[in-house]
């Protein structure tokens, strides 16, 4: 039987400053990579050290193993070492304020993944067996037994239902132009109301290019609309005043303030700039934001503490920040996102 999973139960270790905090499980595979949450694991008088301790032959061996902390030292990574046969190890852990010569100790049981490539000289150390009396009764599998002998032809199935109708062929190509229709009069002044209409040829654009002729719309409710192609362009001279508006365009289009205080999901729907608060007396999460289209940016400003759940599932409308784990945000933090079509990824963020 193939054994590749992984119990994720959580040892306490024995010491009074545990740093560790979760996800250190008792059982793992061989080359797995384990994540771990606590604090200060990590600082530049004390390194994070993982260490794999045990005995072989009466001798206490110890591997180093590769770990890796973030900045903040609150959460890290190591890789599990490849063994020959399941054995019983002793995880040692330091860093930070958990000093080397006392680290924090985890018991755990590594188990032989038969499926997996050996290891290379380059490669971490393999452990050694250890004996099955020093594994304690822990109901681990047995290995998958061999291949049985291939049994006999069966006989031919009945024939399958017809398939469904293919595809429609592409189209065919676009017929020819058309001849131009003949330039109508462009009026001096057009009354209330809406106009859609085109310029036939440059010549009949020209009719308005002189100084003494304007392009006048009447009544309050008159909306002039350019649809312009890929071939047309609008174009304002340099100088002088040639376009006005009464109305106040507004280059950000802002969300307000939204009061997260049991909240899980906000809204992004026609907005890239929101300012979070949170009322409540704990730490609210969001988790999801809805409303986003694709290529859409939106920069979170956090008036309280705040967590975002960081989410590498690809769901829709999750977040996926730079960081592996869920970061909290407090005043005056900032958080810059874009929407891809399915989730929100993180472009950049800071701390204030």
């Amino acid at each position: 039987m193939k054994k590749s999973f992984i119990l994720f139960t959580l040892l306490f270790p024995s010491i009074t400053y545990a740093k560790v905090k979760s996800n250190v499980p008792s059982v793992v595979v061989e080359k797995a990579s384990v994540k771990l949450r606590g604090e200060k694991l990590n600082s530049k008088k004390n390194p994070i050290q993982a260490n794999i301790v045990f005995e072989r032959n009466d001798e206490l061996i110890k591997i180093p193993l590769p770990v890796t902390a973030n900045s903040s030292g609150d959460k890290a990574k190591f890789s599990v070492p490849i063994v020959s046969a399941d054995a019983k190890v002793t995880l040692q852990i330091s860093g930070g304020d958990v000093p080397e010569a006392d680290p924090q100790n985890f018991v755990l049981l590594v188990l032989n993944e038969p499926t997996l490539p050996s290891a290379s000289p380059n490669e971490v150390e393999t452990i050694p067996e250890i004996p099955a009396a020093d594994i304690e009764s822990v109901g681990i599998p047995g290995p998958q037994g061999a291949t049985g002998p291939q049994g006999p032809k069966g006989d031919t199935g009945a024939t399958g239902p017809t398939g469904a109708t293919g595809p429609a062929g592409p189209q065919g190509a676009t017929g020819a132009t058309g001849a131009q229709g003949p330039a109508g009069p462009v009026p001096s002044s057009i009354p209330a109301g809406n106009i859609v209409g085109a310029v036939a040829s440059a010549s009949s654009a020209n009719q308005l290019n002189n100084s003494s002729q304007q392009l006048i719309l009447g009544g309050s409710s008159s909306t002039l609309t350019l649809n312009l192609s890929a071939s047309h362009s609008l174009t304002v001279p340099s100088s002088g005043t040639h376009l006005l508006s009464n109305t106040s365009l507004l280059p950000i289009a802002s969300g307000g303030i939204i009061n997260v205080n049991g909240l899980s999901t906000i809204s992004a729907s026609g907005v890239n700039h929101l300012i979070l608060t949170d009322s409540s007396a704990g730490v609210d999460e969001i988790e999801t934001i809805s409303g986003g289209v694709s290529g859409q940016r939106l920069t979170i400003v956090f008036n309280s503490t705040i967590k975002v759940i960081d989410d590498e599932s690809s769901i829709a409308n999750t977040i996926n920040t730079s960081d592996i784990y869920s970061e909290t945000f407090y005043a005056d933090d900032t958080l810059e996102l874009i929407y891809n079509g399915t989730y929100w990824v993180e472009l950049n963020r800071s701390r204030n």
